[in-house]
């Protein structure tokens, strides 16, 4: 099963429950993590980054509502779907105010679940993709500002999301205060490496001559894209 296959993280304090919980998900493509308690269930968000909870209301200890406001406070993404042997419309309203996604009654129908985990999971991604061109859209505005409006800076701008959906090697060449690393801090913004820290090296620790003869087989092997940012590009201001 590939790395980034959905991660569903399965509690109750009932061994059955989760057997059949994970027997049915594992079919469908899934992760599937089972915890019996609370506590352990709180450092398994922290530790595994579930995409979907699965949570019993009724449990020893920590109970399922705690549970679920906690994990919020972890992760306020994070789709939780509540389980119980006690279907009550008072415990359902409590666990959707709470932030559930959704709550299925004991016992569930093997269809369902797999219906509602599908839809938890179709629900988080489509989160991810907002929260993502959220940013990007930030960048554009944050390129915009800085530096103008002018037709080139529309050329720069869709170049940078191009490119950034990409693995290639970039490299951006021009003259001093023409705004390199605000253009090499915008791809990193809007790619999918987002998420990772962003580090610049200290010139003097960069062996140049290696660089540039990496760089000539990389324009050979046609897999680096060069960006040349000039100043005509910028307001008076940045140059």
């Amino acid at each position: 099963m590939p790395e980034s296959s959905p991660l569903v993280l399965v509690v109750d304090d009932e061994k059955d429950v989760c057997d059949v919980l994970y027997r049915l998900l594992k079919p469908e493509g899934l992760q599937v993590l089972v915890a019996y308690e609370g506590k352990t269930a709180l450092k398994m968000i922290v530790s595994e980054i579930p995409d979907v909870l699965i949570v019993d209301f009724k449990m020893p200890g920590m109970d399922g509502m705690e549970l679920l406001k906690r994990a919020k406070e972890i992760d306020p993404e994070l789709p939780v779907v509540m389980i119980t042997a006690y279907a009550d419309v008072s415990g359902a309203v409590e666990a959707m105010r709470a932030g559930a996604h959704d709550y299925m009654p004991k016992p569930f129908e093997h269809y369902e679940v797999i219906r509602v985990v599908r839809r938890a999971l179709a629900e988080r991604e489509l989160k991810r993709r907002l929260a993502h061109l959220s940013l990007q859209l930030q960048d554009i505005r944050s390129l915009r500002e800085l530096m103008g409006s002018s037709d080139v800076v529309g050329w720069l701008i869709s170049d940078v999301n191009r490119v950034a959906k990409s693995d290639l090697t970039v490299v951006i060449l021009g003259e001093t205060g023409t705004g390199k690393e605000l253009v090499a801090h915008a791809i990193h913004k809007a790619s999918p490496r987002s998420g990772c820290p962003f580090t610049t090296p200290q010139p003097r620790s960069l062996n140049w001559g290696r660089l540039w003869r990496k760089y000539e087989r990389s324009v050979r092997r046609e897999i680096c894209i060069s960006f040349m940012v000039s100043k005509r590009a910028l307001p008076r201001a940045l140059t």
